[in-house]
């Protein structure tokens, strides 16, 4: 888990946050168009759907842990992965909570087996009215001491 790509993969596919916003600090023309974003406009960034999108990630629903590795990392466009922001306004929490995932999910598996339980709907639907990804009917597990 040192390399961290399923958590990586799995914040990819399941950003906490699917949308973002920021404000524009200065008027932008926007290239190729007649759109100018005034100072102070409102610009919301669509997380999920960057990292959804075919362009930057081949076959976007496959759940595939080797798209950050190393080698695929450094072909990648910088912004094509986003869940927790980028640059400046990256999440102060970013290490922390990647920490924290590493530390939980070491001290589970090694004392449960963990599956989806009958009940959990694959694939996932994601409910798309809710503003923190969340999933439509749950995500049951259940987990079997070792």
């Amino acid at each position: 888990m040192d390399k961290c790509t399923s958590i990586n993969e799995t914040s990819r596919k399941y950003p906490p946050i699917s949308v973002r916003t920021r404000e524009c600090t200065k008027s932008y023309k926007v290239p190729g168009t007649n759109l100018t974003l005034k100072k102070a406009s409102a610009v919301f960034v669509p997380v999920l759907g960057i990292q959804s999108e075919p362009e930057y990630h081949a076959e976007p629903d496959k759940f595939d842990p080797k798209r950050f590795s190393p080698e695929n990392n450094a072909k990648r466009h910088s912004a094509a992965c986003i869940p927790f922001g980028d640059g400046s306004c990256a999440c102060i929490g970013l290490r922390f909570g990647i920490m924290q995932t590493k530390f939980g999910l070491t001290t589970l598996l090694k004392y449960f087996r963990v599956t989806t339980y009958q009940k959990t709907k694959v694939p996932l639907q994601v409910n798309p009215q809710n503003f923190i990804l969340s999933v439509r009917e749950g995500v049951w597990l259940e987990a079997e001491r070792i």
